[in-house]
């Protein structure tokens, strides 16, 4: 038992593996090395290494002879011991292997190396590195290709094509037969598992815009913001209009490095409204090198550039893909899907015409309500004032709020938030209209609770008071056609009655100044947001939301009439 317990305690042994690099000698560890140090055979100590901290590999900066054999020793932090001996190939350069050409290298050593086999033939990469001057051979199935290595460190690179049958290598002291695998399929290996637009520079979905589709304004609108002065600052020319993202997973016990490459074509040829531009130069495709991993994944994501000048009407084209390792001539796989692309809007530009009209109507009934407000009783007035302040503090504070976890909740930030910030107003509206039900109740304290928030927040933009005079119309039509602001006697009725009638002038106007506002976003800012966020802003926030706070108002307004009698 004694023997069994010492035996479990005995740290587990280290095996070391080295091989020469760029500069050195290289060692890995099965354990994480605390030290290594290189001898000659004799015993001469020629350097050594000691991590900050512990690693699994670690080199040793040294001058490497050919043909001379290495002491190389590592040591663990708990004192584990290992000696291992290398021994360089007597010619005057170090041999990598890519397998295929372009991807990782391998160092080389007598023997067999099987290749992934291809239509045309498959590269192999032969990369050698001089360790003294000199000048050396390469036969490639008997043809003998010179090598210059002027100095020590020196480079150069051959390619043996491997075709059906085997190719052999003679470099020096090493004798490579290359033999072509079948068995061996970078394409099956490769898995692309998503494919998505548009994202960010980061490869991040954005769940709010149009999946596979460019949405433009039309080129009136665009030119009538750039003379005016009105929306955004334009989008530089050089930057991209959004990205795109591929997953990609590699089965295979060896890494692979691709070149990805993306195009955007229309009947078979790049398409010159979405070529990439750098400086003053454009080309037809965007490109980037990923390396995937040994049975891993990985994510690239392309930029997507679009040149409105040239796009007109509505198309649909091709965003097409190409992954292909990396050296090699054909591709290992060709994605395609279809983009829609639309320039200009019919609904959008229908609804802000209507928009502006609505706002407008708002305006006019503003303008003449104005001439009797001085007729209304002062305690009425102080009591929309109240109500309108403790509406511009409720919408202040999840403003705040809402801010704060914005950076959490991203484009759902509405429809969380919107539960309690809409319930709360809805239910303050729906209580004032029971307390008062005049017509130009609901447009003062819109229009108080709207000064109070510029005068705060410095919200007093154009859009602005585009925006305040539909909802002002939006109220007080959709109170009027309830039937709120034309006879109290509904005050008087069962509360579901008053629920049902709160809820559908409220809600209806609510769910018009909703639409109001994404036809803005759309037209002035270019955000044509997804459908299916569309309908969950009408919804939620527009529609279900009001009418929790209706629920809300009901009983409390209810009270508040008790104690005003």
């Amino acid at each position: 038992m004694i023997l069994a317990a010492l035996m479990a305690c005995t740290p587990a042994p280290l095996e070391l593996e080295a091989r020469v690099v760029d500069g050195g000698i290289e060692v890995d560890g099965s354990r994480p090395l605390a030290r290594v140090s290189i001898a000659e055979s004799s015993g001469l100590a020629l350097g050594e290494t000691s991590p900050i901290s512990p690693a699994e590999t670690a080199a040793v900066l040294l001058p490497v002879r050919p043909g001379a054999s290495y002491r190389v020793l590592g040591e663990t932090e708990d004192g584990v011991v290992a000696v291992t001996e290398l021994r360089v190939p007597s010619g005057c350069a170090r041999v990598e292997l890519e397998v295929p050409a372009g991807q990782s290298r391998w160092p080389a050593s007598t023997g067999a190396w099987p290749v992934p086999h291809r239509d045309g033939g498959t590269p192999v990469g032969l990369r050698l590195t001089a360790l003294e001057p000199c000048t050396t051979s390469v036969v490639v199935d008997g043809e003998p290709v010179t090598v210059e290595l002027p100095t020590a460190g020196a480079r150069e690179s051959v390619i043996a094509t491997v075709g059906d049958t085997a190719v052999t290598v003679e470099i020096d002291d090493l004798s490579l037969e290359l033999v072509p695998d079948p068995s061996q399929d970078p394409a099956a290996d490769l898995r692309v598992e998503g494919w998505t637009f548009p994202t960010d520079a980061r490869g991040g979905y954005d769940p709010t815009r149009a999946a596979d589709r460019i949405d433009l304004p039309p080129r009136w609108w665009t030119a009538l913001l750039a003379s005016s002065g009105l929306g955004i600052r334009a989008r530089h020319d050089q930057a991209p209009w959004a990205w795109q993202t591929l997953e990609l997973t590699n089965d295979a016990d060896r890494p692979l490095h691709l070149v990805v490459e993306a195009t955007i074509e229309e009947e078979g040829t790049p398409s010159p409204a979405f070529r990439v531009r750098i400086r003053d130069h454009a080309v037809d495709g965007s490109r980037a090198l990923v390396t995937v991993p040994r049975e891993g994944r990985a994510q690239v994501a392309l930029p997507v550039y679009v040149d409105p000048t040239q796009l007109t009407g509505r198309r649909v084209v091709t965003r097409r893909v190409s992954l292909t390792p990396l050296g090699a001539d054909s591709p290992l796989q060709t994605l395609t899907a279809p983009l829609a692309v639309s320039r200009g809007s019919s609904w959008a530009t229908a609804g802000l015409l209507a928009a502006l009209a609505v706002s407008v109507a708002g305006w006019l009934g503003v303008a003449l309500g104005l001439r009797g407000l001085g007729r209304q009783r002062t305690s009425d007035l102080v009591t929309v004032a109240l109500f309108a302040s403790a509406t511009w503090v409720v919408g202040a504070a999840f403003q705040v709020v809402g801010t704060t976890i914005g950076w959490l909740l991203g484009p759902f930030t509405p429809l969380v938030m919107g539960l309690p910030d809409q319930a709360f107003r809805a239910c303050l509206l729906a209580t004032l209209l029971t307390l008062i039900p005049r017509p130009g109740v609901l447009a003062l304290g819109a229009g108080v609770g709207f000064l109070l928030r510029g005068l705060t927040f410095g919200a007093l933009h154009p859009t602005d008071l585009l925006y305040l005079g539909s909802a002002i119309a939006f109220l007080e039509g959709g109170a009027w056609l309830s039937g709120l602001t034309r006879d109290s006697s509904w005050r008087d009725a069962s509360r579901l009655t008053r629920w049902l009638r709160l809820t559908v002038g409220l809600a209806g106007a609510n769910v018009a100044a909703t639409a109001v506002g994404l036809v803005v976003t759309a037209t002035l800012y270019r955000l044509y947001l997804a459908e299916w966020y569309v309908a969950a802003l009408l919804l939620l926030p527009g529609t279900a939301y009001v009418a929790v706070g209706c629920a809300l108002a009901v009983p409390f307004a209810e009270s508040l009439r008790e104690v005003r009698r």
